[in-house]
């Protein structure tokens, strides 16, 4: 498994290539992307992709490591580990699925999976 903020970073690269577009700086659009990554490698393979867990926040599954990204200069560290063919595969699978949307879409998606609706049993829409 590979930490989210390798993950992350790679992915940011990977959408501006794969949109020729900027990815800007949508905190709300990583977290359902990298969402999605994990769940597309469980199904691929049965495997995470992602060391750290998800939690159920009000506006979906949420990585607390990826919390404030965009506000963090990232390390040089992290850019230039190099992630496997398998992971770039299932980053690729999920922006050919998802990179199309914009972020409260993606949100509305994750909050239709049956995993963050369990998280949320017992607390308010708020909470």
């Amino acid at each position: 498994m590979v930490k989210a903020k390798v993950i992350a970073n790679y992915l940011v690269k990977a959408y501006e290539e794969f949109t020729d577009s900027p990815f800007g700086n949508s905190e709300l659009k990583l977290q359902k992307l990298m969402y999605f990554i994990q769940r597309e490698a469980l199904a691929i393979d049965g495997q995470k992709l992602i060391d750290e867990d998800f939690e159920g926040w009000v506006h979906g599954p949420v990585l607390p490591e990826l919390r404030f990204f965009f506000d963090e200069e990232s390390s040089d560290d992290e850019d230039v580990v190099e992630i496997s063919e398998r992971e770039k595969y299932i980053v690729s699978n999920v922006l050919d699925q998802y990179a199309q949307y914009a972020a409260w879409t993606l949100r509305d998606m994750s909050h239709n999976e049956e995993c963050w609706k369990k998280s949320r049993i017992g607390l308010d829409d708020s909470e």
